[in-house]
Parts: C-alpha cells; structure tokens; sequence
C-alpha cells in the first residue's frame, strides 16, 4: 500500500502544473476564447499528468534506483525549463504550480482521515458486540436455533432415499446435501470410534457395509479445551469424533478431481472440522476442479498423552501419538474411497496451517503416511 503521498506524486504535480498552466496561458495569449482555453488546460493538462504517472510508476523506474533518479532530473529539467520560458514570455505559473499541489496533498489527507474515522466505527461496533478481544472473540449470544442446528446428527437411512446425492464406498453408502451448485458430505465416519476397549488405542478400519447413512450433519468434535475464541465451544464434542467431509460439485464429469485435504488448526488441544472457518461454501466457487475434504482427530489427552511411566501403560503403546495415527486413518480412507466422488487417489494434497502445518511435517516423516499424499 503506497503512503498518502510520495516524492514520486511532487515530482508529477509539477509536470502537471506546467501542462495545466502553458495550456490555458498560451490560448489566452492567442486570444481563444475562454471555453476552448478551458478545453486545452484539461486535455493537455491530463495527458501530461497522466504520462508522468505512467513513467514515474513504471516497473523499471520503482525498481532501478538510478533509473529513478535519472527520471526525476529529468522531470526537474523539464519543470525548470518551463519556468524559464513562462518568466521570458510573461507569464506566470506560479498560480498553477500552488492549485496542483494543493490538489496532490489535501485531497489524499481528507481521505486518509475519513478512512480512520470510518475504521474507529467499525472497531467501536466489533467491541460492543464481541469485546475487546483480549480473551478472543466470544460468540455465547449465538442464536439458539442456530446452535441446535449446528449439534443435529446424521442416522442411517431405512427408507427412501434420493440416489442423485448418494454415494456408494467401501463403509457405506452415504447421502450428502445440495447446496446451489455444491454438494457436502458430512459426518462421515473414517475408522471404529475410539471409545471404551478402543480408547486410547490407534484407530480400527471399519467394516465394510452396504447400509445408507445420512451426511447432512458434522460430525461431533474431538474432546478439547474451552477455548473462548473458538465457535466450537457451542458445538457438540464426544471422544466418537472420527469423521470427515468432503466437498463436491454438483456437475458430474469423467475426468477424476485432484483432491485437496485440509488439516484444521488448533495447537493440538482444540479445533475442528466443523470450525466456520473451515466451512467449504466456497471451496468449489474457488477450486472448481478439485474435491475438498476436511476431518478431526483426537486432541488434548485423549490425542497425545504418553502412559510410559504409568503402571499398565505398556498397553496403550499407541497413546503419545493418537492424533497423527487418526490423521494416516483419514487419508487411508480418504485414497480407498475418494475416486467414488469425483476425486483421484493419485492426486492428493495435503495443506494446513499451526499445528495443521505441524502434523503435515510430520506425516511427511512417517513411514506409514507414505503414499497416502
């Protein structure tokens, strides 16, 4: 973002000054009368100013010191030049010079100064309705019906169900949710839940099954800490959180999608997939053609705790690095049933951000990560 005004905006006023001035004196000196005088200080005036612009903003004059400088000599050269002639011929553009600074200077300042004003509102506002922010943005006046809809959960499909949102896989078939020119698939489980004989222990393939589920609704997410900043706070959490979404459009075609899986953020201790900023309404507005997948994993203790010292705790080996092991489920899952949506198991990126970024670094290592991105 350029400052308000610079050296390079001085040097263009000045051009500016001589075509505004030298175009509306030299017709008055001829005798034009005044609206044609008017008509060439504008015309020439722009044109000048305008490829003054163009020269001092080019490319090679802002990125070569010395061809910057040069300009600028040159500029001062034309300017001075000018003067010369305009005292020669008796004609001032003193006048001219003073307009056309004050035109480069206060209207920038005037702006500048509406913008922060406008800027101290929209703070004032913020503050009023979420705080200061100093314990993050805390969002408890959701409204209610808002919250229930965020917690429904998907059942499975006795009856009829619509075939166009389906989709046959190794574990089920399940049946997703158009929206406008998008379909998602939420909730979908990737591995048995991790609870009672399997809590704390690496996460179990599921069977295979020809059941129908629904996948309208997120998933639970993974037990955490109460973090004020995050919208999952509201959101409802149970060790049962193995699941995935993935995000389609709604045109069919032959050709298989590169798949992108996005791992969610959080210091390994909160966050999920279900997380507004995760939400992928416009993933395929943006990546058109690709699938997009997103999914949670165990956090906090129930993720990464290390029983080595503990008596008994030779039998949870796995315990220390639940959460990697739920991410290399998901992305198992992911390669065996993701060319059922469009996508290609060969073409599969991984990407995050904090301890998103982190576990990729990680699964980058592993030998048991290998292939699956």
């Amino acid at each position: 973002m350029r400052k308000i005004f610079t050296i390079d905006d001085l040097f263009i006023a000045l051009v500016a000054a001589v075509g505004y001035g030298f175009s509306f004196e030299i017709p008055k000196i001829l005798g034009y009368p005044e609206w044609m005088r008017i008509v060439s200080c504008l015309v020439v005036g722009m044109t000048l100013e305008e490829l003054a612009y163009k020269i001092v903003f080019s490319e090679i004059v802002q990125n070569q010191p010395a061809y910057r400088f040069t300009t600028f000599v040159v500029l001062i050269i034309i300017f001075l030049g000018a003067w010369y002639i305009a005292t020669m011929s008796g004609v001032s553009i003193l006048n001219y010079v003073e307009e056309q600074f004050q035109f480069v200077i206060i209207p920038p300042i005037l702006i500048f100064a509406f913008n922060m004003a406008l800027r101290q509102y929209r703070i004032k506002k913020i503050r009023e309705r979420y705080g200061d922010g100093s314990d993050g943005f805390v969002f408890d006046d959701l409204d209610k019906s808002n919250i229930d809809e965020l917690n429904q959960q998907n059942r499975q499909i006795h009856g009829a169900f619509d075939s166009d949102l389906a989709i046959k896989t190794k574990t089920g078939v399940f049946v997703g949710e158009k929206n406008k020119n998008t379909i998602f698939f939420t909730g979908i489980p990737y591995a048995k839940p991790p609870i009672d004989e399997l809590r704390w222990k690496a996460p179990e393939p599921l069977p295979e099954s020809e059941n129908v589920f629904e996948a309208k609704n997120f998933g639970a997410s993974a037990i955490q800490v109460d973090y004020d900043g995050s919208f999952l706070k509201h959101h409802r959490q149970s060790e049962d959180c193995l699941t995935l979404n993935i995000c389609i459009g709604s045109k069919k075609t032959e050709r298989k999608k590169p798949v992108i899986v996005f791992f969610h953020h959080g210091d390994f201790t909160y966050g999920g997939s279900a997380d507004p900023l995760l939400h992928g309404d416009n993933f395929t507005k943006v990546y058109p053609d690709s699938v997009g997948v997103t999914f949670n994993y165990r956090l906090g203790i129930f993720g990464f705790i290390d029983f080595s010292e503990i008596p008994g705790g030779e039998d949870y080996p796995d315990a220390l690095n639940l959460g990697l092991l739920d991410q290399i489920a998901a992305l198992r899952w992911i390669k065996e049933n993701i060319s059922a949506f469009g996508g290609d198991p060969e073409r599969i990126t991984v990407m995050g951000f904090e301890s998103g970024a982190l576990s990729l670094s990680l699964l980058a290592a592993c030998e048991q990560a290998k292939g699956l991105f």
